[in-house]
């Protein structure tokens, strides 16, 4: 019977290790997902910024204005820029 025991309390410490080697590997899959969605979000507004430069006229003068120096742009403008 104390055979039996050792077996069983060493198989129950395998599993818990395999049970924590499975979690830190999904935590890590799930850090790489987080920074993944992140980089697209990024990239979206990135892309919408872009859109806007080009689609409204306003928004490309300011951006216009901010390329030639912040102390040079209107007040409404700069609100933009902002």
């Amino acid at each position: 019977m104390k055979n039996f025991e050792k077996w069983v309390n060493i198989a129950t410490s395998m599993s818990v290790l395999l049970g924590i080697l499975f979690l830190g590997l999904e935590i890590r899959q799930n850090t790489e997902m987080m920074r993944s969605q992140a980089r697209d979000a990024i990239t979206e507004k990135q892309m919408m910024f872009s859109e806007w430069v080009t689609t409204e006229p306003e928004m490309a003068l300011a951006v216009a204005a901010a390329a030639q120096g912040l102390d040079k742009m209107s007040p409404q403008h700069a609100v933009m820029y902002g």
